[in-house]
């Protein structure tokens, strides 16, 4: 043996005989006070645990009790310490040295090494293990602690007490078992709290860890069973199925589940005989709700899947979501989206649209199978239809009735009075009572376009439309409006399809109204509804590559323009409309404000020069894009205020009520500020305004111009006062026009002599697409509006069975 272990073995030695003649005294090691007992140590408060300076807690065999630094090893020091003391036993060194050491580590082994706390002495101590009854360590207080915190509610101080635990010494005994009975108090207290939804979250996280921890099955039971109750009351179903579905997955025998199988399979076969009775009493649209409102409850119902199909075929209803429902009030002193969407819904036309492409509008005629042209174009001989198709919700018209149509409308005594019309037209005649000839005073341009006349006049004679649901002074001549509620609008056939029809279609469509687009899209994906009118750009490529839904984009794009109000004392000043013309940052708007994160590549829209579709022939292609200039603006802007005498009149804007334009125009105000133009919205359709921001898709840009720019849907020549002479001469020269390469060159001429003087700010165009489940067939791949051909589509039958 070396000197020096010599001398620290004797030393080791003569600290082990002073502690123990001190513990022999009852002496604390430290000073001369008498050493607490167990029972009267007091667990440190959670502050104390979380804060200040981690303290073990040493329990001599006496009771006695030393607050030492954390020792080592931990836990389970002493049964750690043994065990390696018992494989030393038997050890055996290769040598005098290896010998050495095993004897030096036995001896370390039967003594612990401390340092107290709380003491102005030496504080390093050892301690035979022989004299120690149990070490309570500083993580031990920790989990006692959050186990009383658990007890009273304090579950916020008890996951910070755990949390702490676990990133000091993650897997520490008896840890999981504090998580578990957390996460059971946190579900108690959510259902205290009259929050059965987080209370199924924090009891779905005990499954996963424990499903068989005792109370779980009871407080989860609890929590599923006020969800699912709470849906039934509001007739979710498929949110009842959920969270049944949720349970279920955890424990399928569960006594809350066997309770809600039982009592949803019982109102789901309720549901059948109800939807068979309607059936029986030919009440097909009734049988189709109830049969559908069925499937929503229990699909898995036996039976349930065959009398679904029969029932929906018979009787096809088509769900569509829609964020605006006709006949809303709204601040918009023009027609909405919605009043549009339902007034082609409801009425026939003449002539129709059929088709939008490069080109422009293709018509179609609803009442005629064919129109001629005669006598060097003066002439227009139509051959009415004498047949209909089972889908066709068409009256049968004659030609007298056609004539009557176009009786008032030559009338200037008729409320129905057209002066445009009345202009062009100079006779018509019945030859027989399925033709009519109509002669013009100059041959028209395109004669489609003058007759896109809605038919206001249903038939001629009952005994021929027996078959329509109408009244006698209907105008609703396809689907007729009911309104449903406060959020929901149904349209219903006029002519229900005969019952001998081997193929049915669309009986009825049922509008939705919610209050987002992310309320709708949610909507969609659970199955509430099978289509949207217009989806959210946003959302455009995810839903392209949904293989459950078609994305169909519309065969025209919306144009978006500031309207000039042509009786606007203020905006009859030309510097003070260029001035608003230049002071918006165009590009900026679209991006950052109308179509925020939406990706620019495809491209979903683009700057306009002018309201006309980009790529047709009415769009002047030369016009070049109007520029954003602060500083021109600005003085303009400062010319104008001198010509009103140093103030500049506050301007009133009308828009549509839609999210994403209110934003857009936001921000286009705040731009027009900063050059000292006041801008304020309408508030109601009746107030005066100045400028309007209008949304629009111009089908004959050469037919529709002049009530655009005057406000006047009948084209009045009086209506083009307020505009200056050039712009009035040209809008006559092409109206009289009788080749279309001059009526187009006068188009272009208007459009660039419109922008220069700013009669009208154009913005952008943007491509909007509607979806439909593919379960929907007889779609056209460009729709030019909502319902297009909506007589022809086909519903297959759509049945739940996604996990909800």
């Amino acid at each position: 043996m070396t000197v020096h272990k010599l001398i620290r073995l004797m030393m080791m030695v003569l600290s082990v005989g002073t502690f123990r003649a001190a513990l022999a005294q009852e002496e604390v090691p430290a000073d001369d006070a008498q050493l607490p007992k167990i029972a009267d140590m007091v667990l440190p408060a959670a502050e104390t645990l979380l804060r200040q300076k981690p303290v073990d807690w040493v329990v001599l065999k006496n009771d006695d009790t030393l607050v030492v630094e954390p020792v080592s090893p931990r836990p389970d020091t002493l049964t750690k310490m043994d065990d390696e003391l018992r494989k030393l036993g038997n050890a055996r060194g290769k040598n005098k040295e290896e010998q050495d050491a095993i004897k030096e580590r036995r001896l370390e082994l039967l003594k612990l090494q401390v340092s107290l706390i709380e003491t102005s002495e030496e504080p390093d101590y050892t301690i035979e293990t022989r004299q120690i009854k149990e070490i309570i360590y500083h993580e031990d207080h920790v989990m006692q602690r959050a186990g009383q915190c658990i007890d009273e509610g304090l579950t916020a101080t008890a996951f910070e007490l755990l949390v702490y635990l676990d990133r000091r010494h993650p897997n520490w005994p008896g840890y999981q078992r504090q998580v578990n009975r957390l996460l059971l108090k946190e579900a108690q207290v959510r259902l205290e709290n009259n929050d059965p939804e987080a209370a199924l979250r924090f009891c779905e996280e005990l499954y996963a860890k424990d499903k068989v921890f005792a109370g779980l099955s009871e407080v989860a039971g609890q929590a599923v069973d006020r969800l699912v109750q709470a849906a039934v009351d509001d007739t979710d179903y498929r949110r009842a199925r959920h969270f049944l579905g949720r349970l279920t997955t955890r424990d399928a025998e569960h006594e809350i589940v066997n309770k809600w199988r039982t009592e949803l399979a019982a109102r789901t076969t309720a549901q059948m005989d109800l939807a068979r009775a309607s059936a029986a009493g030919n009440d097909p649209a009734q049988a189709s709700e109830l049969v559908d409102t069925a499937a929503r409850i229990w699909p898995d119902t036996q039976g349930l899947r065959d009398l679904h199909r029969e029932l929906t075929t018979r009787y096809q209803i088509l769900r569509v979501g829609v964020l605006e429902l006709p006949g809303e009030t709204s601040r918009d002193p023009f027609p909405s989206s919605a009043q549009e969407r339902w007034r082609v819904l409801t009425s026939q036309s003449w002539f129709e649209t059929n088709r939008f492409d490069e080109s422009g509008a293709r018509y179609r005629s609803v009442p005629c199978e064919d129109w001629e042209p005669d006598d060097l174009g003066r002439e227009l001989r139509f051959t009415l239809r004498r047949d209909r198709a089972d889908w066709e919700t068409r009256p049968k018209w004659t030609s007298a009735t056609l004539a009557a149509e176009l009786s008032a409308r030559l009338n200037p005594a008729h409320a129905l009075f057209d002066e445009r019309l009345a202009a062009n037209v100079s006779g018509y005649a019945t030859p027989s009572p399925f033709e009519l000839t109509v002669q013009f005073r100059r041959p028209p341009l395109k004669p489609e376009a003058l007759f896109r006349l809605p038919l206001s006049i249903a038939a001629e004679s009952p005994e021929l439309n027996a078959d329509l649901n109408l009244d006698a002074t209907a105008t609703e001549l396809r689907f007729r409006a009911i309104a449903d509620g406060e959020h929901r609008q149904r349209g219903v056939r006029v002519r229900p399809e005969p019952a001998t029809a081997k193929q049915r279609h669309v009986a009825e469509i049922t509008e939705q109204k919610y209050e987002s687009w992310e309320k709708l899209l949610q909507a969609l994906q659970r199955g509430e509804i099978s289509a949207a009118v217009r989806i959210g750009h946003v959302d455009l490529a995810g839903l392209k590559d949904d293989p459950r839904f078609f994305v169909l984009p519309y065969a025209q794009p919306t144009s978006h323009v500031i309207q000039i109000h042509p009786e606007s004392l203020a905006l009859k000043n030309g510097q003070l409309r260029r001035a608003l013309l230049h002071a918006l940052p165009r590009e900026n708007l679209l991006h950052e404000e109308l179509l925020p994160g939406v990706s620019r590549e495809p491209v979903v829209a683009r700057l306009s020069a002018s309201p006309f579709t980009m790529g047709t022939p009415a769009a002047n292609r030369l016009l070049p894009q109007p520029e954003y200039d602060l500083i021109l603006s600005a003085g303009l802007a400062a010319t104008a205020r001198k010509a009103f005498g140093g103030t500049l009149p506050t301007l009133r804007i009308a828009c549509p009520d839609d999210v994403a334009v209110s934003r857009t125009l936001d921000k286009m105000i705040a731009h027009w500020k900063r050059i000292g133009i006041e801008v304020v919205p309408i508030t109601s359709p009746q107030e005066r305004w100045d400028l309007a921001y209008r949304t629009i898709q111009f089908r004959e840009p050469m037919v529709e111009l002049w009530p655009f720019l005057t406000l006047d849907p009948a084209a009045r020549i009086t209506s083009l006062t307020p505009f200056p002479e050039r712009l009035r001469r040209q809008l006559l020269e092409m109206e009289r026009a009788t080749d279309y390469a001059s009526a187009l060159q006068i188009l272009h001429r208007l459009q660039s002599d419109l922008l220069i003087d700013a009669w009208w700010i154009p913005l952008w165009e943007v491509d909007d697409f509607c979806l439909v489940r593919r379960n929907i067939s007889g779609l056209a791949e460009r729709p030019v509006a909502p319902y297009h051909d909506v007589e022809r589509w086909v519903v297959q039958p759509w049945y739940p069975q996604d996990q909800p």
